[in-house]
């Protein structure tokens, strides 16, 4: 769930960085087929960026081990897990994913409307052009080579606003309107999502446009022609056809003198702060890997080494949660142990390997319980040149695991009893027992851009209440 919403934030992120750039350096040119273009590559590259990630060296920082949230089996129900309450992150996401469906449920809809209107209207065929006579009367709008128009149209003067519609056809605008559509389901909070539609469908007014006055047609009957059919025009989002609230917008763009290409250092700037978008939002810090264990961590060889905190973990069937309430559905309280009274918290060490599978290997003696984690470095500007070298001898990153391990055994807080090895030893067998039944990994953790081992520490409480 993080990485899905760090890649909405950056995607969003991107759209505003690229759309100011737009704003600054194309909204008032007259090269309308160039800024469409942009607008559009500007989306694809907002969604394609946050996917991108240059590494680049920086301080290495405290990342905390994967451990998983305590799982409690006590004796009353066996099986009862950390109560499963929705975090407030959690919480935003099903909202943001509940409105997401709503705009996507728009959008269907629009597109059977249209799919209706093909079905249930006379339609014939004009020079590549599939033209949809309408029982309603409603000024022409067109969608990809579909144009849908009154047969009245045709015997009423309304050439100009036909060849309007003909060039958003031949231009494919139907496609663009499509992408700026989705982008609202993806990212409907963002504002300028919304601005990217609107520009979007003014750019192709500008173009039809200009289009029409160029085969001849008077500019002042051809605007007149535009004041008389913006009025109690129906608006489908995914259709062209003339606009009210650009209506000014349009009169004035024919008005404005024409330039035939935009000017190099326009151009210059545009591609510059665009490469300068690019590069900043995809650039990432990645963790030096001068570690304790990093010495021998680039030894490829060395298969028993195993990152504790991978630059991504391991993915289980269904996430986190899933791994947490396998392991809990299929722990049982030992009966000897309950006979006994024996309670406590045990820590298991699970290595998941390249291929995502658990390694089954359980090493005989134990380990102490991880340590605890550093102090964060201190700011660039306070520390001293081989600061990060001295910051990253604390971290522990790498280390020799071979398989299931028990890591350490804690008693309950506030007792005086004291098991004996072969007590602990009955918690710690069941333990052992469901952690090597685990399924494989949908995914293995990632390091560098390649696979390799990783530990998941999961601490495993009995209790008799």
């Amino acid at each position: 769930m993080n990485d899905i919403i760090r890649y909405i934030i950056e995607s969003g992120i991107s759209l505003a960085v690229l759309y100011a750039v737009y704003l600054l350096l194309l909204r008032s040119q007259t090269c309308f087929t160039f800024t469409r273009f942009y607008l559009l590559i500007s989306i694809l590259i907002s969604l394609i960026i946050p996917i991108i990630h240059i590494n680049t060296p920086a301080v290495t920082a405290f990342k905390p081990l994967l451990v998983l949230n305590e799982i409690r089996i006590t004796a009353e129900s066996q099986v009862m897990s950390t109560p499963d309450v929705p975090t407030f992150q959690e919480i935003l996401f099903y909202l943001y994913l509940s409105v997401s469906a709503v705009f996507l449920l728009i959008f269907l809809v629009s597109l059977s409307y249209l799919l209706m209107l093909v079905l249930t209207n006379k339609a014939y065929d004009q020079q590549g052009f599939h033209i949809v006579l309408l029982k309603k009367n409603l000024p022409p709008f067109s969608f990809f080579t579909y144009l849908f128009m009154d047969e009245s149209h045709r015997l009423n003067g309304m050439e100009e606003v036909v060849e309007h519609e003909k060039a958003h056809i031949r231009q494919w605008h139907s496609a663009d309107l499509l992408l700026s559509e989705l982008i609202i389901v993806f990212q409907w909070f963002n504002p300028f999502a919304w601005f990217y539609r609107r520009t979007i469908k003014e750019i192709h007014e500008f173009i039809a446009d200009d289009n029409v006055l160029k085969q001849g047609y008077d500019i002042n009957t051809y605007q007149l022609r535009i004041l008389d059919q913006v009025f109690g025009i129906s608006v489908i989002p995914l259709i062209n056809n003339f606009n009210k609230s650009i209506t000014a917008k349009r009169i004035n763009m024919m008005e404005k003198k024409k330039s035939s290409r935009i000017s190099i250092p326009r151009l210059s700037g545009v591609f510059l702060l665009t490469a300068f978008t690019i590069i900043a939002l995809a650039c990432g810090t990645k963790s030096t890997d001068k570690t304790m264990a990093g010495k021998f961590a680039q030894d490829t060889a060395a298969t028993s080494l195993a990152y504790l905190n991978p630059d991504e973990p391991a993915v289980f069937p269904g996430g986190i949660e899933a791994l947490v309430k396998y392991i809990a559905d299929n722990v049982k309280y030992p009966e000897k142990a309950l006979k006994k009274g024996i309670e406590g918290k045990v820590y298991v060490q699970v290595v998941i390997d390249e291929n995502g599978k658990v390694i089954p290997i359980t090493a005989e003696k134990k380990a102490e319980l991880p340590p605890p984690p550093p102090p964060p470095p201190p700011a660039p500007s306070a520390a001293p040149a081989n600061a990060s070298d001295t910051v990253a001898e604390q971290v522990i990153n790498v280390i020799e695991a071979e398989g299931i391990v028990v890591i350490g055994f804690k008693p309950p807080e506030g007792t005086d009893k004291a098991y004996s090895p072969e007590d602990i030893a009955l918690l710690e067998q069941e333990a052992v027992r469901v952690i090597k039944s685990l399924p494989q990994f949908e995914k293995p953790a990632m390091q560098g851009g390649k696979p390799v081992r990783s530990v998941i520490t999961v601490p495993i409480k009995f209790a008799l209440k």
